[in-house]
């Protein structure tokens, strides 16, 4: 692994623009986050956008987004490459709808993002139940896919936090995770196994740390697992990849991907997809980490704490 060091240690923006990403959530908003991340959440400002006319921010959910994505970008030397908008598709509650998410992909469409962050999905009992909810998505269907393969945007979804070891179409991965355009990531605990919880099967793509984010309990999820690895792949884009296509970016990450622990390197598992984007993420941020001591900034309060 650490042959790679080197190539992740690029500190040349390739892109020669900012990397654009829309978090399609609750909206972000400073406030609603525990205090000791407010400066890092402020540090990297990002736009609003909402589905919704007169719907207040008062769900933390898209800020926690917001944060671990910008993590990679976390110094005085790469805060100018990264462009964050958070779109409000879920409401006060943490609920929505399917025009919601549909509007939300609409915008990322309009704004050529290069990748939509979902940290959101519906989850089926049953095979029935799961094509239901596929009829239900066409729009998003159709929008995501025009996304992925007319502006060539990667959409990181959650693979959704109900592992009941069913066996039907969806095969335990929540909608809209399961369509072909989606990068559906996974949860890991802190010691690299699969949780009990995380969604798997034949569409789980990727995985990443999802146990007790920040050092907070009660942030454990596929819904933090996915903005982590998303903001990794967005990190690899801008200094590694530069202009590369959407799907061989979705390709290429493969070669980041580790099976640990119990699991040898394996093309592709059920439980861990490709593998784990953690170790890989690890070296980056320890790199961001030194170069914001080089300029004199505080160490932060980094996603692995």
């Amino acid at each position: 692994m650490q042959d790679m060091l080197g190539v992740l240690r690029n500190d040349i923006n390739l892109l020669d623009r900012p990397v654009k990403i829309v978090v399609a959530d609750t909206g972000c908003r400073t406030a609603l986050l525990p205090e000791k991340l407010r400066p890092q959440m402020d540090s990297i400002p990002w736009a609003n956008a909402s589905a919704y006319r007169k719907e207040p921010i008062l769900e933390s959910h898209g800020s926690f987004c917001k944060l671990l994505i910008s993590e990679y970008f976390l110094c005085p030397q790469k805060k100018a490459d990264i462009e964050i908008h958070g779109y409000q598709c879920l409401d006060r509650n943490g609920s929505g709808s399917n025009d919601a998410i549909a509007y939300a992909l609409a915008y990322a469409f309009d704004q050529k993002a290069d990748f939509v962050n979902m940290s959101l999905g519906i989850h089926a009992e049953n095979e029935r139940e799961m094509r239901a909810i596929i009829r239900s998505m066409g729009a998003v269907n159709r929008l995501g896919k025009a996304c992925y393969e007319e502006n060539g945007t990667i959409i990181f979804v959650a693979a959704g936090n109900e592992d009941e070891r069913d066996d039907f179409v969806g095969d335990d991965v929540d909608a809209p995770a399961i369509f072909n355009w989606a990068v559906a990531v996974g949860a890991l605990t802190d010691q690299g196994a699969k949780t009990d919880w995380s969604g798997d099967g034949a569409k789980l793509e990727f995985c990443f740390d999802g146990w007790d984010i920040y050092g907070i309990p009660q942030m454990s999820g596929t819904s933090f697992a996915t903005p982590a690895a998303l903001g990794f792949t967005a990190y690899l884009k801008t200094y590694h990849f530069g202009q590369i296509k959407a799907r061989d970016l979705r390709l290429a990450l493969r070669l980041f991907a580790v099976h640990g622990g119990a699991h040898s390197h394996e093309p592709w598992c059920r439980e861990h997809g490709w593998g784990s984007l953690t170790p890989y993420s690890r070296l980056v941020l320890g790199h961001v980490a030194e170069l914001r001591k080089a300029a004199g900034k505080g160490e932060g309060v980094g996603m692995f704490a």
